[in-house]
């Protein structure tokens, strides 16, 4: 039996592994969280407008980004997996096919960032600072996607650690640009929403640089033959396969998130800012729990290589302790400190929204149905890396389609859209979602049914599968 299963010199599955797995993809994730705080943060001190502009703009553009995104990310699942089976020379395969779909993306995002904004901005009153954002972003997206399939090779054989260092630089050159183009400098001129999105494309330029030269330096060209760039259907099937229905479960979860800030736009600009600015906060602390995700995806992934399917439930409590030391930390911020928190997003010549004690109480409120939120959430996200390590992507799906619908969008719209509730009834909605889809993928996770794909045999000494529900 392969040991490339073991990715970090700690026992299998016990928390020190789970905490050296994750970290650095917490580290370089954080400064992904926080580039994306900071662009809104002087988002907000620039123009107000332009701040509510990325909220919704920013959810549109992943609407349209997530499915691919989803595809190329699967790319952790088939190296963890080919890791874990000891077959080093197949492990760059799965990655060429990514960067070759990253490539195709090209015109199709072309088209879509000259056509979807009409149609999806359509009388917003805020159009031209979405249209501009979107636009940007879009037209980036093959270079995001194939930074993610990249990533998705060093993430599978556990050196975590070079996809934390080239995120951390890369969102350190989008912060100093971000500040630079949008508020401008010398012969610089101010550019607003276009120079904060700007920013973000030439990061992730540099971040794909990098990390293409890494997979590609002589090291790794030795033992993974690296330079196995021909074009494989098998793997390229695989990959959509895997990735097809997880991100179209995705899709389905970011396009209720858009629909959730329209519904919020219909209960006035004080409401929509309160619900971004709360939003802005999770985006912030997200990090923990897609680190989480990744870290246990790429555990699992590799002991389903090697069949060390015993050792799989030890990864999950693990994670759900971390997790919740996490959300500790976190809600214990947001309890003791939400006036220091929200303040942070209005500068003094426009923070009058805080002024008025009752948006104050309402923003405090989302604050912490937010961080309900965020725990079981995050607990969720623990098991979506499992389940999707696994390959049970359809379930992904079809809970997608029936949380987001039928326990998210729908009661929103009864509350908010209809009722005229305020925006801390909206992420009280959402919170309750959250532990409704944790209690279902729980479920399935104590079924053990995700696992039955690998219940046939590959080798005479096969045995039945353990029980992965305790």
């Amino acid at each position: 039996m392969s040991s490339n299963f073991q990715l970090t010199k700690f026992p299998v599955g016990t928390i020190r592994e789970v905490w050296s797995m994750s970290w650095p993809l917490m580290l370089g994730l954080i400064s992904n969280s926080l580039m994306i705080f900071v662009d809104r943060l002087l988002l907000s001190w620039h123009d107000p407008a332009e701040f509510n502009a990325v909220a919704n703009a920013g959810m549109a553009s992943y609407v349209f980004l997530v499915l691919p995104i989803s595809v190329c990310a699967i790319s952790e699942v088939l190296v963890g997996r080919l890791h874990g089976e000891g077959r080093s020379d197949e492990i760059a395969k799965p990655v060429w096919q990514m960067i070759w779909f990253s490539l195709m993306l090209t015109m199709p995002m072309l088209l879509i960032s000259y056509y979807a904004p009409a149609l999806i901005f359509y009388q917003t009153g805020n159009e031209l600072n979405e249209t501009t954002y979107f636009k940007v972003l879009i037209r980036f997206a093959p270079i995001l996607c194939m930074m993610i399939s990249l990533s998705g090779f060093f993430i599978g054989i556990g050196k975590v650690k070079i996809v934390s260092r080239c995120v951390i630089a890369g969102n350190l050159i989008n912060i100093f640009l971000g500040y630079l183009l949008i508020f401008g400098g010398g012969p610089i001129p101010s550019l607003g929403i276009f120079g904060a999105a700007l920013a973000t494309g030439i990061s992730q330029v540099f971040q794909a640089i990098v990390l293409l030269g890494c997979f590609l330096s002589k090291g790794y060209r030795h033992e993974y033959n690296t330079t196995q760039f021909d074009f494989n259907l098998s793997y390229f099937r695989e990959a959509l396969r895997i990735g097809t229905p997880s991100g179209l479960g995705h899709a389905i979860e970011v396009v209720a998130h858009f629909i959730f800030f329209r519904i919020v736009m219909m209960a006035g600009s004080e409401q929509l800012t309160v619900a971004a600015l709360v939003q802005s906060f999770y985006l912030l602390f997200g990090f923990v729990c897609e680190a989480l995700s990744k870290g246990v995806g790429a555990i699992v992934a590799n002991l389903i290589g090697a069949r060390e399917f015993v050792l799989i439930k030890r990864v999950f409590w693990s994670a759900i302790k971390l997790h919740t030391l996490f959300f500790s930390v976190i809600f214990g911020m947001m309890w003791l400190f939400p006036d220091v928190l929200l303040n942070l997003f209005f500068s003094s010549e426009n923070s009058s929204i805080l002024l008025d004690p009752s948006l104050k109480i309402l923003a405090a409120q989302a604050m912490l149905w937010m961080g309900v939120f965020f725990l079981f959430d995050g607990f969720s996200w623990i098991l979506i890396g499992q389940l999707t390590a696994a390959g049970d992507v359809k379930f992904i799906f079809y809970v997608s389609i029936v949380i987001n619908w039928l326990v998210y969008v729908l009661p929103v719209y009864l509350l908010i859209g209809w009722g005229g509730k305020g925006a801390n009834y909206a992420w009280m909605i959402i919170a309750l979602s959250g532990m409704v889809n944790f209690m279902i993928y729980f479920q399935r996770y104590y079924s053990g049914k995700w696992l039955q794909e690998f219940q046939k045999p590959k080798n005479d000494d096969w045995e039945e599968l353990p029980d992965v529900s305790s």
